[in-house]
């Protein structure tokens, strides 16, 4: 038995010997993967690639993603500066709180720019909005009115308070006293949101107005020169292009005075959806209209 089994040894190295040059001579795999074309010349990434930095931001000081850390930083950190005045609004009395427009205005008059003055003014509109509707803005209400305030994109769920959002950055911007717009859809969120909000900023003395279809020339005209105005997107357009048509500075309506600010809200129905709809108009022309487009045709050519 013992003899069989040497056999069977001596065999199997046999054949390992002899398989042993075949083995050496296969070829090493790739130590890097291998890039498969694919769907007409598509190259499947490796992971090398997909973790590889561009150009931009190996050189750049500062990368996108680090620039937007700031910038979420900034919004923490003045969210600390409103919270850190909670406590002085709070025991400030109601004729103290209006008060505060004056103050502000004044301050901003004498050079100081909104954004110094926002820590303030988002204190004070937040107190008043608790004492008048029982409403405190959230932290992130408040950064969404400093992204407002800086002419930015806030996207907000429905339910998250975006009506009470537009309160923070209409009060600091009507501290220049040349009026701040919100822009909406129709006519019922234009009224809607104009009355809700109307003892907030009757806590701060500011003057609200709203612009619905049916509103006469003088309504429309008291309506803009307000601190805060409520119009939908096509009142405020057709407004625009019929001062444009106006022979005297009586027919004025919205442009009495420069437009300053506005919040457009459900601005993606606004900015795309709606902006397909151009908006036309026409006015009565003059009885000498052709002998003048003739003579423009001529002085012309």
């Amino acid at each position: 038995m013992a003899t069989t089994t040497a056999m069977r040894l001596l065999a199997l190295v046999a054949t390992t010997l002899a398989l042993q040059p075949t083995l050496m001579k296969a070829p090493r795999r790739a130590s890097k993967r291998t890039q498969v074309s694919m769907l007409g010349g598509f190259q499947m990434p490796t992971l090398d690639s997909l973790f590889k930095k561009d150009a931009k931001t190996i050189t750049s000081r500062e990368p996108g993603w680090l620039k937007e850390a700031r910038e979420v930083s900034g919004y923490a950190d003045r969210v600390a500066e409103i919270e850190a005045l909670a406590d002085s609004m709070a025991s400030k009395t109601d004729e103290e709180l209006r008060g505060m427009t004056l103050l502000l205005r004044q301050r901003r008059q004498n050079g100081e720019s909104l954004d110094d003055l926002l820590p303030e003014a988002f204190a004070a509109c937040r107190e008043a909005s608790t004492r008048s509707l029982g409403l405190r803005h959230y932290d992130v209400q408040l950064v969404g009115g400093m992204a407002l305030h800086e002419g930015k994109l806030a996207e907000m769920a429905t339910g998250e308070g975006k009506t009470l959002v537009a309160t923070c950055p209409l009060y600091l911007r009507s501290l220049d006293q040349k009026g701040a717009h919100v822009i909406t859809v129709n006519d019922y969120l234009a009224r809607r949101d104009a009355e809700t909000l109307q003892p907030l900023f009757d806590a701060l003395g500011l003057t609200v107005g709203v612009v619905q279809s049916e509103s006469t020339s003088d309504q429309r005209r008291a309506a803009y020169a307000c601190d805060v105005t409520y119009v939908t997107n096509n009142e405020l357009g057709f407004d625009y292009l019929r001062d444009h048509l106006a022979y005297e500075t009586e027919e004025l309506t919205l442009t009495t005075r420069p437009l300053n600010f506005a919040i457009v809200d459900e601005a993606d129905s606004i900015l795309v959806d709606e902006a397909r709809t151009p908006l036309i108009i026409s006015g009565e022309g003059d009885d000498d209209a052709p002998q003048k487009y003739d003579a423009a045709t001529l002085a012309a050519s």
